[in-house]
């Protein structure tokens, strides 16, 4: 008898990028004591709970094109901007930063007290007038969690840019850690066992390596295909191997993107293989 998957739940991951030479994005340190990629470099991120779906139906965030992102998504729109809520919020809890026009960062401050004292987020959203801006969010990428994993996630991933007047300011409870990094940066330090990123972060910094420019890198994709691990064997190498990889039973892959992560030295590293 073999044991079925667990259903993976609808996740939110925020990338917070700013313009430089080169361009920078925001990693955050988890807890090493949380259950789900504990002690790692992450972006912030979290679960798309009830209260985002109900905020969103209640119409606190907008989006330009709200139609079109769902259909991007596969979603119905209701779902999609469920996301996009869920995207704006973990983007203030976990690193101080609030997407509603013309925010300062003394509102962002104040905004996130309340919720550390327990105030739930739409609701102190809702009472100040405010609606969420949606529209800055970028949909790039879709991570389902591998199957064989307990803990699983359908995470979409979002690009934004940082807010002018805003700095991101860790909450101290989920992350420990936030610093700015070119990307490349980033997986290089990876790669010395400076910090560990897991398999999604490292992928998506990756493919920021790329792009030259902050317009670049908020530029959406006009398909978002869903990029779910499986666990393989390669000459006697377990690797992770995703969508294009001859390893993956899927055989379309996000051009350009790694088709596999393996262990060496105790770091994954990001590699390209032709199927």
């Amino acid at each position: 008898m073999t044991d079925t998957p667990a259903p993976p739940r609808p996740a939110a991951t925020t990338v917070l990028l700013r313009a430089g030479a080169p361009l920078e994005v925001f990693l955050v340190k988890r807890v090493a004591t949380q259950r789900f990629m504990g002690g790692t470099h992450v972006f912030p991120g979290g679960r798309v709970d009830d209260a985002d779906h109900a905020a969103a139906a209640r119409g606190l965030v907008r989006h330009p094109d709200a139609a079109g992102l769902a259909g991007r998504m596969g979603i119905p729109v209701d779902q999609a901007l469920a996301y996009v809520l869920a995207g704006c919020r973990e983007l203030l809890e976990e690193a101080g930063v609030l997407l509603v026009p013309g925010a300062t960062a003394a509102q962002a401050r104040q905004l996130r007290a309340e919720l550390d004292g327990g105030r739930a987020f739409s609701e102190a959203v809702a009472a100040r007038g405010w609606t969420l801006h949606g529209g800055a969010l970028r949909y790039f990428a879709h991570w389902v969690t591998p199957a064989f994993e307990p803990r699983r996630f359908t995470a979409r991933f979002f690009a934004v840019e940082l807010p002018a007047g805003q700095e991101p300011v860790i909450d101290q409870q989920e992350a420990v850690e936030g610093r700015w990094f070119s990307p490349a940066d980033a997986v290089a330090e990876h790669q010395r066992g400076g910090i560990t990123l897991p398999p999604p972060t490292l992928c998506v910094l990756d493919g920021l390596a790329g792009h030259r420019t902050l317009a670049d890198a908020l530029r959406e994709p006009t398909e978002v295909p869903a990029v779910e691990p499986v666990l393989a064997d390669d000459g006697g190498v377990p690797v992770l191997a995703f969508p294009g990889d001859p390893r993956h039973p899927v055989r379309r892959g996000v051009p350009g993107a790694p088709t596999r992560v393996v262990m060496r030295d105790g770091r994954f590293v990001a590699e390209r293989v032709q199927a």
